[in-house]
């Protein structure tokens, strides 16, 4: 899948998902619309936002005393993407940063969780990566992302976990 159809993937419809996650959007992250990451301005500090039954995660970086970096991690929503299972997800600071973001895309299964995909990507300010799966013809799944964030602003290492699901044909 090229890059530049991010923006009509992300802008693609969903069914179903489940997951676990304290609810509550910020302002910020709801004037982005529903399937667009909520990038740039303030760095939210915890979201997850339910958009037509699938759920995204954004979540602020932060360091192993507890406290803030000017970062925020984002997985989106899998959704199809012609004969693919595709998702979005990104690490990003307001500052000058090292980031570095790697994420892995899993659907249940009877026999437990079946991987999927795993991809990475590091970056200045921004890092950004894209988990997909060739899914057509193999009937509906729900399908979950799970992305590590870090980034390091001024000697300090912030982290945060973030996911998203959605259950779809394919």
């Amino acid at each position: 899948m090229s890059h530049g159809s991010i923006g009509r993937v992300l802008g693609m419809a969903a069914v179903v998902a489940a997951m676990a996650c304290a609810v509550g959007v910020p302002s910020a992250a709801a004037a982005t619309g529903p399937n667009t990451p909520p990038r740039g301005g303030a760095v939210h500090q915890h979201a997850t936002l339910t958009v037509k039954g699938g759920q995204e995660h954004t979540d602020s970086l932060r360091t192993g005393g507890g406290a803030a970096i000017p970062c925020a991690g984002f997985t989106g929503m899998p959704v199809r993407a012609g004969d693919d299972a595709f998702d979005y997800a990104y690490t990003q600071c307001t500052t000058s940063a090292a980031t570095y973001i790697a994420s892995s895309m899993y659907r249940p299964r009877w026999y437990g969780s079946q991987h999927l995909d795993s991809t990475s990507g590091s970056g200045s300010e921004i890092a950004e990566d894209y988990p997909e799966y060739r899914c057509a013809g193999q009937g509906t799944y729900t399908y979950y992302v799970y992305s590590f964030h870090e980034a390091v602003v001024g000697g300090e290492t912030g982290t945060a976990n973030t996911s998203g699901g959605n259950r779809f044909g394919c």
